[in-house]
């Protein structure tokens, strides 16, 4: 009765499980059975596995920018769409045994009667740069018009000024028409990037934070969502912005303290050394 319903109700707590199928045990006790069978509680994918050629040209991608330094780095301009959800709860965990992570009925699922918002964002190194809203389903068209011909540059205008950036995005297929293709190479340097990794793009970790920071909102509808990620996103330059301001704070203090540390010294006085 306990392994068909985790096998039921995968998607579900322990304690759910436990109050349906074996009132009389603990969860602990319950919890303990399903290992028993190999049944562990992990969290549930929502993509689906890449093959053997997709992960060989990954490590060769990781090898050939295995020496990158960090000052080269600071140079990407990382992007990537995302969607936001009103009912998002952060990582769903799922009842199944080892071999099973992709199977379809453990694949993740967003509900029917959920409000979406697909957006396009993108950062580097020295702060974020433009958020745009995604009218309906993302086309090529859209994207080339409204992303790569302007919030790309005005991201890079903001970001580098007139100095040198990297345009990161990934394989997407509305990423790779054939005019966005050329676009790219007669005005942008493109990092290459290997397929089905969003995993590599650092821009996954904002992601991943402002949708715990929305979901603390509760928004109930689309504009509602939307405006909760845009104050999310601002807040992420300027949080950045104060770090600097006491980064530089700090850093006037301690030349300070050398200063009058070495005075002291010249007048004999003995000082503890200040950290």
């Amino acid at each position: 009765m306990i392994i068909r319903t985790a096998r039921r109700l995968r998607f579900s707590s322990a304690n759910e499980i436990r109050r349906l199928a074996a009132p009389q045990i603990s969860t602990t006790t319950l919890i303990r059975r399903l290992r028993a069978k190999g049944i562990r509680s992990r969290i549930a994918a929502k993509k689906v596995l890449i093959k053997k050629d997709q992960m060989k040209k990954r490590v060769k991608w990781a090898k050939e920018h295995i020496n990158w330094s960090p000052e080269m780095w600071s140079k990407v301009i990382f992007s990537d769409e995302s969607t936001f959800c009103t009912d998002w709860s952060g990582q769903q965990r799922v009842w199944r045994k080892k071999n099973e992570r992709y199977s379809p009925e453990n694949i993740l699922k967003i509900p029917q009667n959920t409000k979406k918002v697909s957006v396009w964002g993108c950062f580097c190194a020295t702060g974020v740069g433009e958020l745009y809203r995604i009218d309906g389903e993302l086309t090529s068209a859209q994207y080339e018009t409204e992303v790569i011909k302007k919030c790309v540059p005005q991201s890079a205008q903001t970001l580098f000024m007139n100095t040198e950036w990297i345009f990161q995005q990934d394989n997407a297929p509305v990423h790779k028409s054939d005019s966005i293709t050329e676009y790219l190479s007669e005005h942008f340097n493109v990092l290459e990037w290997p397929a089905m990794s969003p995993d590599l793009n650092p821009i996954e970790n904002i992601w991943g934070y402002i949708k715990r920071r929305v979901a603390q909102k509760n928004p109930k509808d689309e504009d509602e969502l939307f405006n909760a990620i845009k104050e999310e996103w601002a807040c992420l330059n300027v949080g950045r912005q104060n770090i600097k301001k006491n980064d530089a704070r700090m850093s006037k203090k301690k030349k300070k303290a050398r200063v009058q540390k070495k005075k002291k010294k010249r007048k004999g006085i003995n000082v503890q050394q200040i950290n």
